[in-house]
């Protein structure tokens, strides 16, 4: 009976061993409360019990799958996934796209050339819908501090709203009924 305590206490604790292991303090919570929760639920079985038998096996292969999860992303959070874009600069060809977006980790293994299918079509290709909105807004700033006449907004534009109608009339009714 001390056996089967010291067992399941030795698997707690390396479960909780490996939960520090976890990259993220998310994961680290997850596996945290998981491990006290089946600990909780294990005190109830009898000891001895098949049943007993069977949730160490499962703690054991759940503890197996957290370290090679753990080692995998912790390999994978100390890898600079992250690849620097100078927005600023424009692009001089299709073909500069492609070999400034090589994600391989190996830089010497080469693609070929792109293929037409792979290529952004000008509506999807976000870096230049976001360089045309910072023209648009530096062209806006220059037309404002230059004077010259904005192109106006259709925004409340048109016939005037009933909704807006019957609130003015309300509130012109009101004054001329305070004002008398």
């Amino acid at each position: 009976m001390a056996s089967d305590r010291a067992r399941t206490l030795g698997l707690y604790r390396s479960l909780l061993r490996v939960a520090l292991q976890m990259p993220d303090d998310h994961r680290r919570a997850l596996v945290v409360f998981r491990a006290r929760s089946e600990f909780e639920l294990h005190r109830a079985l009898q000891q001895g019990s098949p049943e007993q038998a069977e949730r160490w096996i499962d703690g054991e292969v759940y503890r197996d799958n957290l370290e090679h999860q753990a080692a995998h992303l912790s390999a994978l959070s100390s890898r600079s996934l992250l690849i620097p874009v100078d927005l600023r600069r424009q692009r001089s060809s299709s073909s500069s796209s492609h070999s400034h977006s090589h994600t391989c980790t190996d830089p010497t293994h080469n693609h070929g050339p792109p293929s037409p299918s792979l290529q952004p079509s000008p509506e999807v290709d976000d870096r230049r819908k976001l360089i045309r909105a910072v023209a648009a807004r530096k062209d806006g700033a220059t037309r404002k501090a230059t004077g010259t006449a904005q192109a106006q907004s259709k925004f409340m534009q048109g016939p005037e709203p009933s909704w807006l109608k019957k609130k003015k009339e309300v509130e012109g009714g009101l004054k001329a009924m305070g004002g008398s």
